[in-house]
């Protein structure tokens, strides 16, 4: 697959480099809202410009990439395992989407996650 890293499923569309970069962001970006979120009484989270954290990812390390995010799930995966029923309702706000919960947060991003291997996978296809 390291003919396809700088390959996109369409045009101005990500790269395999960009997407499992974005990935990673993805991960930290949601486990750091989660902690902050069973941490502190209804905190505010920081939204951020998905674009603008991929356009840095021209060179970066595909393989770095894949390892750092197995690793920050197993960790994710981790906590999320102990959560009680009451942990997962507690709740932030989001700027751009409002009210969501620790159990929203995680949701999203395993939603998220399938979105983003279908696009692999349609790279791996082609």
């Amino acid at each position: 697959m390291n003919d396809k890293l700088d390959v996109s499923f369409g045009p101005g569309k990500w790269t395999v480099r960009q997407i499992l970069a974005h990935l990673v962001d993805a991960e930290v970006t949601v486990s750091f809202r989660v902690r902050l979120a069973l941490a502190v009484d209804h905190p505010t989270i920081q939204p951020y410009d998905q674009d603008a954290f991929v356009g840095v990812y021209q060179g970066i390390d595909a393989g770095l990439a894949v390892e750092t995010f197995r690793t920050l799930r197993a960790w994710n995966l981790a906590l999320v395992r102990t959560l009680t029923p009451a942990e997962s309702e507690r709740g932030a706000f989001h700027p751009e989407r409002g009210e969501e919960t620790v159990g929203r947060m995680i949701a999203m991003l395993a939603g998220h996650d399938l979105n983003h291997l279908a696009q692999l996978d349609l790279i791996a296809r082609s």
